[in-house]
């Protein structure tokens, strides 16, 4: 479900430019993931190829577009990366009321199991 989102809720910071944030310049490998539109993407590359910094712009991107934040999921694989991430994004998009859901593969997985929506009979 898409919601058309008002960009005076977030504030004049976040919708002034994008890419002035944190002077974010994507390079020529980068910039297939700013114009990514639907379904699921990975963005696997060595440490400090500016993945986080690339997938921060998407996910502003995509609320910019009017994604709703609920509907993004960002999985990393150390709680550290995943507590980076969502400090990221509070930081870049500060009227936020919904944030998206940004958390370790075992951290999904553990929520799966307590919610008790990991089987079917």
């Amino acid at each position: 479900m898409k919601k058309t989102i008002n960009k005076q809720s977030f504030g004049t910071v976040f919708f002034e430019n994008i890419y002035k944030f944190k002077n974010i310049v994507p390079r020529d490998d980068q910039k297939p993931v700013l114009e990514y539109k639907s379904g699921k993407l990975a963005v696997p590359a060595v440490p400090g190829a500016g993945k986080t910094t690339i997938m921060q712009a998407l996910i502003i991107e995509l609320i910019k577009r009017g994604t709703t934040p609920g509907e993004i999921l960002v999985l990393t694989y150390m709680e550290s990366a995943a507590r980076n991430f969502l400090d990221r994004i509070k930081k870049a998009c500060p009227g936020l009321s919904e944030l998206p859901h940004i958390s370790t593969i075992h951290g999904l997985a553990y929520k799966l199991i307590q919610d008790g929506n990991n089987y079917s009979r």
